[in-house]
């Protein structure tokens, strides 16, 4: 592993997942992470573009969840079904960056 790659490995949690700073504990699959969780507004989404993904009477929410690889037991998979927080989701998508994983979960309420 390059000295670039180690150092990047330490700002993960030293600097981007910080819990003094950005980062939060939450519950990812009945284990507990360090994380960062966005929550993109509608607004958000239609500005990029994105469709809106709820159904007639059921509202969808989206949280964008960074996450260190390391921290999971598994790479979660797109439609994947996990909990985040004890709530059911999607995964909508996973993307490895790095080492950090940047995923997109869906929630869906009645």
């Amino acid at each position: 592993m390059s000295a670039f790659q180690d150092q990047l490995k330490k700002d993960f949690t030293n600097v981007f997942i910080n819990l003094d700073e950005f980062g939060s504990e939450h519950e990812l699959n009945g284990i507990n992470v360090k994380c960062v969780v966005q929550s993109p507004t509608e607004q958000d989404n239609l500005l990029k573009g994105l469709q809106y993904r709820g159904f007639e009477a059921v509202h969808a929410q989206q949280a964008i969840v960074y996450v260190v690889k390391d921290d999971l037991q598994e790479f979660p998979a797109k439609d994947e079904v996990m909990t985040f927080d004890g709530e059911t989701c999607v995964v909508d998508s996973c993307e490895n960056q790095m080492g950090m994983l940047k995923l997109t979960l869906d929630f869906n309420h009645a």
